[in-house]
């Protein structure tokens, strides 16, 4: 009896070691997950991807995850690591068959794209290596990845971009090229690595007429202005209703752009389409400072003459939504409760606030009437 007993024990013992090794590897990661306390879907396999966690990442996989699931957004594993910088991540899904050009459902972006637009050279590289497409542009406004990490101010990616062949005169839908993006948003080292690799300085827009001197004017971007015309941008270049830089730095009310422009050679008398001169725009937007300027000349007006009482454009804080239409694009204020216009769009940061409704806090500054340049958006420079 005591024997039958032992032979039951090792039996038994037997049983539970073969049932140990031919486990299923997949159960057992999936039990590691949930010991984890992480549930096995794809929105975690796309979240943890995003938060860089390889370990976790490693058990999906290994619990039978398609490398290539998607997440309730349509963003994959892969496309959340290089948008948010996880280089382990992203090395270890691309050797594991991850689709390279993947997309995700709002702004058809891509991987690379959104790599290139933060500036992780190193997934950039990588994504290239493994054959993303230079070329590939997102439909909204038909930018390709230099254009991205050009709007971004990535110089570092921008390089490595051209280097791997990119288009440095790729025209998005309003045919916008990396140089007026980075001038548009003064990114003066963007826009110098842009123009000693042959960028094209006369390259215009189509919906406005403006090349990347009317943009940096525009938006009072003084360091890029600088660049440019060191770089021999036409200082008295034209946008589609006849506007110089000159004139586009009054109407946004940047005295600092509209000085350096006249200390280097700006024409003051050139009219527009309509008909104004720089000095009538200023008239006209009340840039009592710019209209001095104009009237006795910049190295004059900061010399201790009596300057003309300056009326500089009122500082405004809105609290309120974005919102998109036909015409342009609008902050439906709580507080105040006005709608204003907003004079200064920039569709890459506002699209994305329009659709989701956040409510933002926006520092800007009145233009005229209920146009508003916005300056910071919950803190952030615009």
């Amino acid at each position: 009896m005591r024997h039958r007993k032992i032979l039951w024990l090792v039996m038994i013992m037997i049983f539970v070691g073969l049932v140990a090794c031919g486990s299923d590897p997949q159960e057992e990661a999936r039990m590691k997950l949930a010991e984890m306390k992480v549930e096995y879907s794809p929105h975690n396999f796309a979240k943890l991807a995003r938060a860089g966690d390889l370990e976790a990442v490693t058990l999906f996989l290994q619990a039978g995850m398609d490398p290539n699931a998607t997440n309730n957004k349509g963003e994959t594993a892969l496309l959340n690591a290089a948008r948010y910088g996880g280089l382990k991540v992203v090395e270890f899904l691309l050797a594991n068959d991850a689709a390279v050009e993947v997309r995700d459902s709002m702004f058809q972006a891509t991987a690379l794209m959104w790599a290139s637009t933060n500036g992780f050279k190193p997934i950039v590289e990588l994504l290239l290596d493994h054959g993303a497409d230079l070329n590939a542009k997102e439909p909204r406004l038909g930018a390709q990845a230099l254009q991205a990490a050009a709007t971004a101010g990535k110089s570092d990616t921008v390089s490595l971009l051209l280097e791997r062949g990119a288009d440095i005169n790729a025209q998005d839908l309003n045919d916008y090229t990396a140089l007026i993006w980075a001038a548009h948003n003064g990114h003066a080292e963007t826009a110098r690595v842009l123009l000693d690799k042959r960028a094209d300085i006369s390259v215009k827009g189509k919906k406005e007429g403006l090349n990347a001197l009317l943009a940096a004017a525009d938006r009072g971007k003084t360091e890029v202005v600088k660049v440019l015309l060191d770089k021999g941008a036409d200082i008295n270049s034209r946008d589609n209703k006849g506007k110089t830089p000159l004139m586009r730095s009054v109407e946004g009310a940047w005295p600092e752009t509209a000085k350096l422009l006249l200390e280097q050679g700006a024409d003051p008398g050139l009219k527009d389409e309509a008909g104004n001169t720089a000095l009538d725009v200023a008239r006209a937007y009340h840039q009592d400072e710019i209209e001095q300027m104009l009237a006795i000349g910049p190295a004059v007006a900061g010399q201790g003459q009596k300057k003309v009482q300056t009326r500089a454009p009122m500082a405004i804080t809105i609290t309120g939504k974005i919102t998109h239409e036909d015409s342009g694009y609008y902050i439906q204020g709580q507080k105040p409760p006005e709608v204003f216009v907003i004079y200064n769009p920039n569709a890459r940061i506002l699209e994305e606030l329009a659709k989701s409704g956040k409510i933002v806090t926006i520092d800007a500054r009145i233009i005229l009437g209920d146009n508003v340049a916005i300056e910071k958006i919950d803190g952030k420079e615009y």
